[in-house]
């Protein structure tokens, strides 16, 4: 061949990539980072976190294309023995799949997914039915929700009456709520700290029964400006907290529903059932989508038709509640609140905060109330459990200590007489146990303690008090 020839050839031809680089090792690790980095919900992120991870454990980080049928088998094998069900491996193998998929389509490679249509031994057989809730126990679990008359059993209580999921209630707006509407009802759709499971969640539910009295007892007690339903629960104003949902469950459990809050919407839909209501309602009240191609046509069912299905279900069985709700309770003191709160922790035996919560024996305010006081004098302490490992949560135990006396304490209502409280304190001999009745900077911040005339008097007889007092501790 003429060298001139070749060398014309030479830098004329496009060069083939080297070896290395036609044997790129495409890694389940890799297919990973590409999937956290496109765009997506945070939960979707952390199932696929959950997914790879179950896969890493039992095939390494082995290349894609490396990944043989057998070896997806063998780890459909391993998470049976491991005591996964069907269902939550399905769920698992599917998201393995989409994520791989999206990568091979992403990059052009010509390799199959090795996750794609893997067959499950004896699928679906071990799925539970279980059996429905009888209406005794509904009507027990709305009578709590009444009597409680707090933040979480309202929302408990627009549940059952509505079928919506929690993150769809506990993300509600102030705005969502149309109680003065022709046909009350809540308006489900997008918000900054809160997105839809779909787009068809988007929808406007009727409120009857206990779902129509918590909302008014929401916007009852709402403040001038609030914007979410559930402040407390809306994590610094940009996402819904996680810990209601187990608080609820434990609550549920106590009162004989050990099926979490989810359970509750599978419960509104058999209620539907048994009123004959027909199905696509059912979907218009849950949010599913209809998939024929009449379900594409229109806007939907009106309100006043939705609310006569919804009156069928709550009947006359909540009207005998409403009285429930009148219901004052009485105006405890701080010495009655903290009392009642060592007694509710000693009986319990190292409770969770949940658990306090959960209890229902002392209104969330007055619980509130007792437990602060408690942990800052050091009457509640953290448990150091060392025997059992407990799956979340601090557990807590009362100290045998005295409690300060009462007219100390009632130095902390903001219904006191200043005045009287200071002079009787200065007739009293000075220790420093007077000192720790006093108001901390923290006060400001609880609910309980919204006055705005004393807060000013008590800390000025703070600051006028507080050399005298240490002054007489160093001569005793």
């Amino acid at each position: 061949m003429n060298p001139e020839f070749g060398a014309f050839r030479r830098r004329h031809t496009v060069s083939s990539p080297p070896r290395s680089a036609r044997r790129a090792c495409h890694t389940l690790k890799k297919v990973l980072a590409f999937y956290l980095a496109t765009p997506g919900t945070e939960r979707s992120h952390y199932l696929a976190r959950y997914s790879f991870r179950c896969a890493e454990t039992f095939l390494g980080n082995p290349c894609i294309n490396e990944i043989t049928p057998k070896a997806t088998r063998d780890y459909v094998s391993h998470e049976l023995g491991r005591g996964l069900r069907t269902a939550s491996i399905r769920n698992i193998l599917g998201l393995l799949s989409a994520a791989t998929s999206r990568y091979i389509n992403e990059h052009g490679l010509a390799i199959r997914n090795p996750f794609l249509r893997v067959p499950i031994p004896r699928e679906g057989h071990d799925r539970t039915r279980h059996q429905p809730v009888q209406s005794e126990l509904l009507v027990a679990i709305r009578t709590a929700c009444v009597l409680a008359n707090d933040e979480l059993r309202w929302i408990l209580a627009i549940i059952i009456d509505t079928g919506a999921r929690l993150n769809e209630i506990v993300g509600l707006g102030i705005r969502d709520i149309a109680v003065d509407a022709v046909v009350p009802h809540i308006v489900i759709i997008d918000r900054p700290w809160r997105r839809l499971k779909t787009a068809r969640s988007k929808r406007l539910i009727p409120l009857a029964g206990g779902a129509l009295w918590a909302a008014q007892q929401i916007l009852a007690t709402a403040r001038t400006g609030q914007v979410h339903a559930f402040p407390h629960y809306v994590q610094h104003g940009k996402k819904v907290g996680k810990n209601v949902s187990s608080t609820l469950k434990e609550w549920l459990a106590m009162r004989g529903l050990d099926r979490g809050v989810h359970a509750l919407r599978h419960v509104f839909v058999d209620r539907l059932r048994d009123v004959e209501c027909p199905p696509d309602i059912r979907r218009a009240l849950a949010g599913w989508a209809d998939k024929t191609m009449e379900g594409r046509y229109g806007y939907g069912y009106s309100l006043e038709t939705l609310k006569g299905w919804v009156d069928r279900i709550v009947g006359p069985v909540f009207c005998d509640l409403r009285s429930l709700a009148s219901i004052e309770r009485p105006k405890l003191t701080t010495y009655e609140c903290v009392s009642r709160v060592l007694a509710l922790v000693r009986e319990l035996g190292r409770p969770r905060w949940q658990d306090l919560i959960g209890s229902t024996a002392l209104h969330y305010a007055d619980l509130r109330r007792g437990f602060d006081y408690g942990r800052r004098h050091g009457l509640i302490v953290v448990a150091h459990v060392r025997d059992v490992c407990y799956r979340d949560a601090t557990r807590y135990v009362a100290i045998d200590r005295p409690i300060p006396p009462r007219l100390a304490m009632q130095v902390s209502a903001p219904s006191c007489d200043v005045e009287a409280c200071a002079t009787a304190l200065l007739r009293q001999p000075f220790s420093m146990r007077n000192a720790e009745c006093f108001p901390t900077q923290n006060w400001r911040e609880n609910e309980y303690c919204c006055g705005r005339g004393w807060e000013a008097p008590i800390r000025q007889l703070k600051r006028n008090f507080r050399h005298r007092l240490i002054a007489a501790d160093s001569i005793m």
